[in-house]
């Protein structure tokens, strides 16, 4: 634990250094992280440890965020799953803290952890037409697991979700849900890739998403894309639908058990190719 402190502290005094965490944030940091002891983990602002968990493992390419990057003449947005989850923990145990890529935290998750919220208060009303979601991850099980989800106000439909699922052999499915509720009684994938079984190690994938294909970047690389016609092009949420994390509701089975570093989405389908870029400098509003 003390070495898990101690590189926080490091990445918080670059953050300092950069201006950007206010005056009383810095002296919490500095204040707990020198004491080098577990507890003190339960007292952080939940902002600045989100800060460290976000950018933790970027901390090599230096990735600055900031609202001069326009694509189609608008601003680059990004929503990050993560901040769905409260800090300090309300059930730990449940919820854990492990390091993940760079040596940096991430939030990790026992069976019957329960995160759930109405759906905008991370995403806006409408799916953007084209979009990346870049997700690193360590799954602790080759059970079927669902990353995130969000479902129509009766749980039983999945519009938008991610999961894993056991393939044939060593492999794994990893499965890219998109529903319209409109047109749809039943959850529909808009596109699956079998990837060798990464179950127990740390791992980053990306998903770019435009009008005609579906591309899957998995550490780091271009590995398969399958052509698609999404319908609808621009996804429309229920008003009620509910963001879940780990899960996807009471319906449908699939316990996340392991642990998450990176869950975002941006509405620019380019950002899943850097995803593990050590030189990019990414604006984003």
């Amino acid at each position: 634990m003390r070495r898990f402190n101690l590189k926080l502290y490091i990445f918080l005094k670059q953050l300092t250094s950069n201006g950007r965490l206010s005056i009383s944030t810095k002296n919490l940091g500095r204040q707990n992280f020198c004491e080098g002891e577990a507890g003190a983990l339960k007292s952080l602002d939940s902002n600045l440890l989100r800060t460290g968990i976000a950018y933790g493992h970027k901390k090599k390419s230096q990735i600055l965020l900031r609202n001069h990057y326009y694509k189609n003449n608008e601003p680059l947005e990004e929503k990050d799953f993560l901040q769905a989850i409260a800090v300090p923990f309300e059930d730990p145990s449940t919820q854990y803290f492990v390091t993940g890529f760079d040596g940096f935290p991430a939030f990790g998750f026992k069976q019957g952890a329960s995160i759930k919220h109405p759906y905008r208060l991370f995403l806006p009303e409408r799916l953007y037409r084209e979009f990346s979601l870049l997700v690193a991850t360590k799954p602790e099980t080759r059970d079927k697991a669902f990353l995130f989800a969000v479902t129509n106000p009766l749980e039983n439909l999945i519009q938008l979700g991610l999961s894993l699922t056991p393939g044939d052999g060593s492999s794994t499915n990893i499965s890219l849900y998109y529903t319209d509720g409109e047109r749809h009684m039943t959850s529909q994938t808009i596109a699956t890739f079998i990837v060798p079984d990464f179950a127990g190690m740390w791992t980053r994938f990306a998903f770019s998403v435009t009008e005609t294909e579906v591309q899957l970047w998995f550490n780091c690389q271009l590995f398969n894309s399958v052509a698609v016609k999404r319908v609808p092009e621009q996804l429309m949420f229920d008003t009620a639908s509910t963001l879940y994390i780990a899960q996807a509701g009471g319906i449908f089975k699939g316990e996340f058990q392991g642990a998450l570093q990176e869950l975002r989405i941006y509405n620019a389908p380019e950002m899943a190719k850097v995803q593990c870029d050590e030189s990019v400098v990414v604006t984003a509003n």
